[in-house]
């Protein structure tokens, strides 16, 4: 086997490599380069794969929702994530609408503002090259004494515990509720849009547990006014779907998203989720 030694194959990676970039971390570790340059596991060519060169990020995440992010993590690896929440807070409301079409259509275009609130901001950046963007609202459908839809999304912050008092009183003990999520992933002119649905059934409430469980905290910020990952897990009795669309992201259908732009997700999870049934 020819014997390369670690300054030829340092000089022939900095010839590879654009002038900005810094060799200080690749010479450091050009033993290791060596062997296994000398075994023919990797070239110069190699050494310039995204995963080293790539410093913009391959996902903009448009949410400031902490669970969203953990959940997009998991399933991405290390591809790196830009945070870039909506600058308009303003939304339209599910009030008058009643059947599932109309539900959807609303839900959608919420999605869809989002996205263009996002991609607006991302292109007046000049350091992020053609990432993936990714937005997503999840919202609870109950049904009232008269079977009537009613929407529930994040309860009001000056009065959420009224207001979940009387959503888990009246819409959510003893029923089975949906839970849509809607998610939109989009790059280089490729859109993948979605709505994911799970039906979550929680046991009989009383006063008493009602009331601990707004005395958790956790309801703030939650759709549905509850955290199916914290305290209110103790309240389900039934669920069919997705888990982590309840949780906020429905992860299965992320990795089909993702892929279908053109974003590598790991070998490792994308087989675990090739195929997968809903959690």
């Amino acid at each position: 086997m020819e014997h390369h030694d670690s300054s030829e194959i340092f000089s022939q990676i900095k010839r590879s490599l654009p002038t900005s970039f810094s060799l200080v971390s690749v010479q450091a570790s050009v033993p290791k380069i060596e062997a296994a340059y000398c075994i023919g596991l990797v070239s110069a060519n190699f050494l310039l794969s995204d995963r080293i060169m790539n410093s913009s990020p391959a996902i903009v995440l448009g949410s400031r929702s902490p669970r969203r992010l953990a959940l997009l993590r998991q399933v991405t690896g290390d591809i790196p994530i830009e945070i870039c929440p909506p600058l308009d807070s303003e939304e339209p409301g599910f009030e008058g609408l009643s059947t599932d079409n109309e539900l959807e259509q609303r839900l959608l275009k919420i999605v869809a503002m989002k996205f263009n609130d996002v991609t607006a901001q991302v292109e007046q950046r000049t350091d992020l090259s053609d990432p993936a963007i990714l937005v997503a609202d999840t919202i609870v459908i109950a049904k009232d004494k008269s079977d009537h839809s009613v929407v529930l999304g994040q309860p009001d912050p000056d009065r959420w515990r009224h207001q979940v008092f009387d959503w888990m009183s009246e819409l959510l003990s003893g029923t089975t509720h949906s839970v849509w999520t809607g998610l939109m992933v989009s790059r280089a002119g490729q859109t993948w849009s979605h709505i994911v649905r799970t039906e979550v059934s929680f046991v009989p409430l009383n006063d008493e547990l009602i009331r601990w469980y707004i005395s958790t905290g956790e309801s703030p910020g939650k759709a549905g006014g509850y955290a199916i990952q914290g305290h209110a897990q103790a309240f389900v009795c039934g669920i069919s779907g997705s888990l982590t669309s309840v949780i906020g992201l429905p992860v299965l259908e992320v990795v089909q998203a993702l892929q279908s732009v053109n974003i590598r997700i790991p070998a490792t999870i994308a087989g675990n989720h090739d195929g997968a049934g809903n959690a």
